[in-house]
């Protein structure tokens, strides 16, 4: 995140989403048993927000403990413009309807104070980049696990992106 690309005045429209319950696991273990990943629930909400032309701008996140496990839970804080509040309710509880069906977990979408942003540049990109990384099993040989990736980690404070995987 370059260091002129964030704000730290004029933020007045900020969220945070929690998510947490979900079964989460040891990416060596159960990557196999398609369990949801927090950081791809979060990630793959605000790629809907951003192919529905919601302004995305980034905050805190925290997500996940540990590269070679599935998270289980996680936040993270943005900023959207006013005029989009009920394209977010509206796309939050349809997306998140649809997840329960496959595993029952806590999520919270609120208002929240906001301490900076990132720009939508920077928030673009980086949420463009975590939705095209897999994080499953890649390849199986007879039925075993050859290759995989986990998201494990990530966290964004200021201009600091922190990303673990396995």
């Amino acid at each position: 995140v370059s260091n002129n690309n964030t704000i730290t005045n004029n933020i007045n429209n900020g969220y945070i989403i929690k998510v947490d319950g979900l079964i989460g696991g040891h990416s060596g273990m159960d990557i196999h048993k398609n369990r949801l990943n927090a950081i791809k629930v979060i990630f793959n909400f605000f790629n809907l927000l951003v192919e529905n032309k919601v302004n995305v701008r980034l905050s805190t996140i925290d997500i996940g403990n540990k590269a070679n496990a599935i998270p289980f839970n996680g936040y993270a804080k943005f900023e959207i413009e006013n005029n989009d509040e009920d394209k977010l309710n509206s796309i939050f509880n349809n997306y998140f309807e649809k997840l329960l069906i496959k595993e029952k977990f806590y999520y919270k979408l609120e208002k929240s104070s906001l301490d900076y942003v990132i720009s939508n540049e920077d928030s673009n990109k980086l949420i463009s980049f975590i939705y095209e990384i897999p994080s499953k099993v890649i390849t199986y040989i007879s039925n075993e696990v050859l290759t995989s990736n986990n998201l494990g980690v990530i966290n964004l404070d200021k201009n600091q992106v922190t990303i673990l995987n396995s």
